[in-house]
């Protein structure tokens, strides 16, 4: 029965005559799916160009010239063209002129319907592919993909323009929602069912190096390197693997990241917290390495919710291999078997007898050089300034993680998969409007940039 339909719409439409030639024609079982999809296609084009033809001979309601006031009045059908994510479309609608042809009095109310703006070429769903995979891969790399998944070129230079007017659209979102949220306004929680509201929400934070172009609008000199500051909200869900061991797992992982002072993201990581319902968790535990910069933000932000606060182990434990080093040379067993001696009491619940020795070492005279002194008076200061943050063996028993490796990973499939490829550089601006999208991509709030592409999170599987 579909056959015989198929094979009717060759006197019809003649291009559909050479694809279900090329179809028919096909041996292989890669030629035939290949073929009739774009047969699928072309049927999908040529039904949207049917619609949009019996749409615009519907009744203009014309209005009125905001110069004259004289109601606009019909200048016959003009052609339209657009690319869309089914290929290129075309169909004709009224046009509408003021009568005592005022200046830009040109109008065209079934565009203002279909929602597209004068000029525009492309439709927003295939705008929105376009974009989001200039988000998670580079430019050439994207429009090349787009086109083979499309039918449809877009340059690379396209994709780039693309993503700096949708990267400035989501600084422009973020900072109302900063502004709203510093004055004491309301905040649009994250939706979370019941289990995700009974578990801990862990919060971490970091930087990482990304590489900038020393000029704006040149790619000549030599390479700035500029901090990108990540941070990481998470709930922490255990369970026993195949292997019967309990291990943790991330659930509702949301990341926020900026280039620039530690206080402006320290407003954003607030910001985030009232998002992912802090006040509300059961409890919240703040996991950061020792930088001073991110535990004032925790002092400012974390502390004053009752977070729990641990220093990650790892960390830790390199700077008691840099004070064992200071005690012995480094590259003697002695000092080996002193950090490992040093580690293990820290792991399991003796801190404060590792901060004893140290300050032991500190307080004793006549043995070490300027420079070995030097260095174990900064661990010992690392230390004695971290003492409530480093109780291991309580955090264990609390069942709360003792390492940073979520933001860890996080500054490794944030910014650097997509920031530090072999050869890139980027502009301020090139940056940070993609480090949006990317920002949006991952939280999973990438498609309110795009709210008249309602089918993105309910895409048909080919599974059935």
């Amino acid at each position: 029965m579909i056959i015989p339909v198929a094979e009717s719409l060759k006197d019809e439409h003649p291009e559909w005559s050479e694809y279900w030639s090329r179809f028919q024609s096909s041996s292989s079982l890669a030629s035939l799916v290949w073929n009739v999809l774009q047969l699928g296609l072309l049927f999908a084009r040529l039904v949207l160009e049917a619609e949009l033809a019996t749409r615009a001979k519907q009744t203009t309601d014309w209005p009125d010239s905001p110069v004259c006031g004289r109601r606009y009045r019909s200048k016959g059908f003009v052609s339209r063209r657009v690319n869309t994510l089914i290929g290129e479309i075309s169909w004709s609608r009224r046009v509408g002129r003021c009568p005592n042809h005022c200046p830009g009095s040109s109008c065209v109310p079934f565009d203002g319907v279909l929602g597209l703006a004068p000029h525009q070429k492309t439709d927003n769903g295939l705008k929105r592919l376009g974009v989001l995979l200039s988000v998670m891969l580079p430019y050439e790399m994207a429009s090349y993909l787009l086109g083979q998944w499309s039918g449809i070129q877009v340059s690379d230079s396209t994709l780039w323009n693309w993503v700096q007017q949708m990267g400035k659209q989501a600084s422009e979102q973020m900072d109302a929602s900063l502004k709203e949220y510093e004055n004491g306004g309301s905040v649009n929680a994250d939706e979370l069912d019941a289990q995700l509201q009974s578990l801990c929400l862990a919060i971490s934070a970091d930087g990482v190096m990304a590489p900038f172009r020393p000029h704006p609008k040149t790619p000549a000199g030599k390479t700035v390197y500029k901090e990108v500051k990540i941070g990481v909200f998470a709930r922490l869900q255990t369970y026993i693997n195949t292997k019967g061991k309990e291990v943790t797992r991330l659930l509702h992982r949301r990341v926020v990241a900026h280039v620039g002072e530690i206080h402006h993201f320290s407003s954003l990581m607030g910001l985030e917290a009232q998002r992912q319902s802090i006040e509300q968790a059961p409890r919240s535990v703040w996991i950061c390495d020792g930088g001073k910069g991110f535990w004032g933000l925790f002092r400012r932000q974390f502390a004053k919710r009752g977070s729990v606060a641990i220093l990650d182990f790892y960390h830790a434990a390199g700077h008691l291999w840099k004070a064992a080093k200071a005690v012995f040379d480094g590259r003697t067993t002695l000092a080996q078997s002193l950090f490992e001696q040093w580690r293990h009491q820290l792991r399991h619940g003796e801190h404060c007898s590792v901060l004893r020795q140290l300050t032991q070492l500190v307080n004793t005279d006549g043995i070490f050089s300027d420079a070995e002194m030097k260095a174990l008076m900064e661990v010992q200061s690392y230390f004695q300034s971290h003492f409530e943050h480093i109780q291991y063996s309580q955090f264990d028993q609390q069942e709360l993680p003792l390492g940073s490796g979520m933001i860890e990973s996080a500054c490794k499939w944030l910014i650097q998969q997509r920031f530090k490829g072999t050869g890139m550089r980027w502009s301020d601006e090139g940056f940070v409007h993609l480090l949006h999208l990317r920002v949006l991509w991952a939280n999973r709030r990438f498609d309110q940039l795009f709210p008249d592409v309602d089918w993105a999170e309910q895409l048909p599987s080919p599974n059935r």
